[in-house]
């Protein structure tokens, strides 16, 4: 009872919470809400993104307006959409496994509306290594200065692995082999952060909230993989009850998570998904692994996260090398 308690109480908590990295900031207008950044390009690259997208998606994501820059941010302004985001399902103890298959179909029909591109390998293999290899290397350097690093390390070595660098250039060979054995050259148009805390649904309606973006508007082409690996991270990976910081860390690096549930149904959904895809749950889950290394410099106001995704990566990439 009383877990059953706790987690009503983190229900009710999160409906009412919007989670900002430190970085970012959300100011309420209404009708809209006005997204405030310091990373002042990186939220000129998402607003870019909302400005081109495909007609083909359009109508999944919402109207956003007025972009400005500041000598301290960045904003623009997007329309509110007054529901809490479908990480809620995952949380809920009253919600099931059809309204979770249900978010999984809807995202599927949005994922069958991609344009996509037929490379070459070469441009594939590119496409794979500066989405995820090298972005992967680039975030070890800034991890390697984080207060926490040795610590990090520490983790690490419990897992088998000399330090993180090790870990992760070993993440990344497997990557790279598994997804380039399947010889399927697509990328598609990519949404680039498509966990569930990034859906939305209003009168039945799938909306897509803060996209990744990107410099190069050719570079918002990425890998399936990429996308599919980012909706398992909270099928899967738990990683929105993570970011709400619902679990502790286990004397032998083992997570517990609270309020944690199956959705067989879903997931077997989602299996079809990555099947008709051409790819595997194995090589998702890889990506995956390497997705919760990556944005750890991006959540070191909190030590107790910058633990849990690392120990997660490791325990998801232990049961898929």
């Amino acid at each position: 009872m009383r877990a059953k308690a706790a987690v009503i109480f983190m229900r009710l908590f999160i409906k009412n919470k919007i989670i900002t990295r430190y970085f970012n900031d959300f100011i309420d207008h209404g009708d809209y809400y006005e997204k405030r950044s310091i990373q002042k390009d990186k939220l000129y690259q998402e607003y870019n993104f909302f400005q081109s997208l495909p007609a083909e998606i359009a109508s999944y994501y919402p109207e956003v307006h007025s972009f400005k820059e500041t000598e301290k941010f960045s904003s623009y302004w997007i329309r509110k959409i007054p529901v809490v985001d479908t990480s809620f399902l995952l949380i809920d103890p009253t919600e099931n496994d059809l309204l979770v298959q249900s978010l999984i179909l809807k995202v599927d029909k949005y994922l069958l509306s991609l344009p996509h591109h037929l490379v070459s390998a070469e441009e594939f293999k590119e496409s794979v290594s500066r989405e995820i290899l090298q972005k992967n290397l680039d975030r070890l350097e800034l991890i390697q200065k984080l207060p926490s690093a040795s610590e990090l390390n520490i983790i690490c070595h419990k897992f088998g692995y000399r330090d993180l660098a090790e870990y992760i250039h070993h993440l990344n060979s497997s990557i790279e082999i598994n997804m380039l054995k399947e010889q399927r050259y697509t990328l598609c148009f990519s949404h680039g952060d498509m966990c569930f805390s990034n859906m939305l649904i209003e009168n039945d309606e799938l909306y897509l909230i803060d996209p990744k973006g990107s410099e190069n508007p050719e570079h918002n082409f990425r890998p399936p993989h990429y996308e599919l690996a980012k909706i398992s991270q909270s099928l899967h990976g738990h990683y929105d009850l993570i970011n709400h910081e619902m679990f502790s860390i286990e004397d032998n690096n083992k997570l517990n998570i609270q309020g944690l549930k199956t959705f067989p149904l879903t997931e077997t959904s989602f299996e079809s998904v990555l099947h008709r895809m051409g790819t595997n749950l194995q090589t998702i889950r890889l990506v995956e692994a390497s997705l919760f290394v990556s944005m750890l410099p991006f959540h070191q106001d909190s030590e107790k996260k910058l633990k849990g995704f690392l120990i997660n990566s490791l325990l998801i990439s232990s049961e898929n090398l």
